[in-house]
């Protein structure tokens, strides 16, 4: 009896920390987990070429050699769509042969690892209009994400992030379906947001902010 309440136990944290991989992963593929270096986001890259293709180093996967036209599903599409496709692949290829003596659970955990260093890991994001008067951040679809570390704005244009700490920012909700960010004191930033789905933003961010 107690052997099998301990598989059970074993199973059910499998089964988390799976869950967890699973959803770190879609947030990577959708542009929500923007690494700080290349080689970072070279190192997810190479954890999930080591996914879907195998330990093509040790003769244990299919042949993979990373190239400018097979990275669907590695690089998020942002970095496809914006970055020099041949660097990228070169940068796979470093990274890829660097792993190649870790086993998969080890990449894994380094996916976690990675994942739960980044600022915007476990935010959740809306789709929103953003308007500012900054002209290297610019106007346009965003996404919008809170969690403990703050509120992070996603242009989708550029795919560039800006990260705001709970004390560097007031949140003015003008109507049901407008917020103005006010960061001007602290980082001489001020955003216009406009979102039909701003009353869930609205409680998420009022939840953290008290």
């Amino acid at each position: 009896m107690t052997e099998n309440r301990f598989l059970q136990k074993v199973d059910h944290n499998k089964f988390g920390r799976d869950t967890l991989l699973d959803e770190a992963i879609n947030a990577y593929l959708h542009g929500l987990l923007i690494a700080g270096s290349k080689e970072e986001m070279a190192k997810m890259a190479a954890i999930l070429a080591r996914k879907m293709h195998g330990n093509s180093g040790n003769g244990n996967g299919m042949e993979y050699k990373p190239s400018a036209k097979n990275l669907a599903n590695i690089y998020p599409q942002y970095m496809l769509d914006n970055h020099d496709r041949t660097k990228l692949a070169d940068r796979l290829k470093i990274a890829m042969k660097k792993n190649e003596t870790r086993n998969d659970r080890q990449l894994e955990d380094d996916f976690l690892s990675i994942s739960r260093g980044l600022m915007t890991y476990g935010a959740s994001f809306f789709e929103v209009d953003v308007f500012t008067t900054k002209k290297n951040f610019g106007n346009g679809q965003a996404l919008v994400g809170v969690n403990d570390h703050g509120l992070h704005i996603i242009l989708k244009k550029a795919w560039n992030v800006k990260n705001l700490r709970f004390d560097e920012f007031a949140a003015i909700f003008r109507d049901s379906k407008t917020i103005e960010i006010d960061a001007q004191r602290s980082r001489d930033l001020h955003f216009i947001m406009v979102s039909t789905q701003m009353k869930f933003l609205k409680g998420i961010l009022q939840k953290f902010q008290g």
